[in-house]
């Protein structure tokens, strides 16, 4: 969140990166599934505001590119989050301006269904990885016995989704762009985070007071009566595949 103080200075603070229910879940499972080593470059696929970006690069001792669509984002990343390991470059998903097979892992935290060609940015994704680099993603699902057809409408319309994901439908995707499938978990699955969730979507600035709180209660009834089968976002590991026909199933 950008605070104008005057005509020409602002504040920064990174409010809605940290007081979220799912994105330290996010990040903690695919850093997990990374497994990012000192001295290793990773791509960041719609990197929004490189908040995330430069933890990553920081704690991990790695060398990371954060690209992104959104102007303001990339503006605002490079202002605040840039430094010698972090650089940000304004690009859309699926034209990714770095030379194939650079980077050893790539990662994109609830994107891909909002890109306008998802399984084109899957292929740019496996395109810029080395051969066995690990891709870390997170997908919008929606899914399981606590999500109603009215909410994930509202969702969609809301912020701008294009497709929900299930693993079937994801496996297949992933398949199809050159990647196979290693592990998968979803989150925030019980039938409280999906009402804090929803909460904290519809009423934002009011609710975020509260995120101190409904965080840990969330995390304790997702271990205690969450569902395996689904929940509102799909966590995945995939490696790409050495060798990779386009356009065939791996």
């Amino acid at each position: 969140m950008l605070l104008k103080l005057g005509k020409s200075k602002e504040l920064y603070l990174p409010v809605a990166d940290r007081l979220s229910l799912n994105k330290s879940l996010e990040l903690r499972v695919l850093s997990r599934y990374l497994e990012l080593r000192p001295g290793e470059r990773i791509l960041d696929v719609a990197c929004g505001s490189g908040y995330w970006t430069r933890k990553l690069a920081a704690a991990y001792g790695c060398t990371a590119v954060g690209i992104d669509l959104s102007e303001r984002e990339i503006a605002t990343a490079q202002r605040h989050h840039s430094g010698t390991n972090c650089t940000y470059l304004l690009s859309p998903a699926e034209s990714l301006p770095v030379p194939t097979a650079s980077f050893d892992k790539v990662i994109s935290v609830c994107a891909l269904e909002h890109f306008s060609s998802d399984t084109t940015a899957l292929k740019e994704m496996a395109r810029v990885l080395r051969p066995n680099g690990i891709l870390g993603l997170s997908v919008d699902s929606m899914s399981g016995p606590f999500v109603t057809e009215g909410y994930r409408e509202w969702h969609a319309q809301e912020h701008f989704v294009r497709n929900y994901y299930d693993l079937d439908s994801i496996r297949t995707k992933l398949e199809h762009a050159g990647f196979q499938l290693l592990e998968h978990r979803y989150l925030l699955t019980s039938r409280f985070t999906c009402w804090a969730f929803r909460l904290n979507r519809r009423y934002r600035f009011p609710v975020v007071f509260f995120i101190p709180l409904l965080h840990p209660l969330s995390r304790l009834c997702d271990a205690l009566n969450g569902s395996h089968d689904g929940g509102l976002i799909l966590a995945l590991k995939a490696k790409k595949c050495e060798r990779h026909t386009v356009g065939a199933v791996a």
